[in-house]
């Protein structure tokens, strides 16, 4: 499964920085279901979405601080 979260994390990376949205999106969910992928996955966000990515890091900030 570890191998399954890499390939995931990898093509998200991939369709974020050529800014595919719609096939991004469809990787969302399998990618939700690993943690570390999810968490991840967030920074690929920054790629498709620049103008939101300061709100996706004081969540990521939040999440980090709630769950330590």
């Amino acid at each position: 499964m570890i191998e399954q979260n890499k390939l995931f994390l990898n093509i998200a990376s991939i369709l974020a920085k050529l800014k595919d949205k719609n096939r991004f999106k469809m990787l969302l969910i399998p990618c939700a279901y690993s943690l570390n992928t999810a968490y991840n996955v967030c920074i690929s966000i920054a790629y498709l979405y620049p103008e939101k990515a300061e709100a996706v890091a004081e969540i990521i900030k939040k999440f980090a601080l709630s769950s330590t």
